[in-house]
């Protein structure tokens, strides 16, 4: 299944006893182990200025819900790894736009290495 197949969320949290875990927001499934970096279609990128993005997909910070087909990409607050702005280069990872399935558009975390300025 390509990047393309898949949709755009974020996680949300839930609770099993005094276990905090990632689930995905449609099925409840819980996501804590898909923790990585998976594809997302460029298409679903929206505001790159200042940098760009080359290829049909990038990678981000977050979840794979397999059994709803949704990427969930992780807040960039949320995301427990050093993220810095498009000026700021000596952090690995940085903020870009992207457009979720409910038309919003919000930050998700991409490795910088991925991107470069316009």
């Amino acid at each position: 299944m390509s990047a393309a197949d898949y949709r755009l969320r974020r996680p949300i949290a839930r609770w099993d006893d005094d276990r905090k875990y990632a689930a995905c927001p449609r099925c409840q499934a819980d996501v804590s182990a898909s923790l990585g970096a998976p594809s997302v279609p460029t298409l679903r990128l929206a505001n790159q200025n200042p940098i760009r993005v080359d290829g049909e997909t990038i990678n981000a910070r977050g979840y794979i819900c397999e059994a709803c087909r949704y990427i969930l990409a992780i807040a960039p607050a949320a995301a427990v790894v050093d993220v810095g702005g498009a000026a700021d280069e000596s952090t690995p990872w940085i903020r870009l736009g992207a457009v979720f399935v409910d038309g919003s558009k919000r930050p998700i975390v991409v490795p910088r290495r991925e991107v470069r300025p316009r």
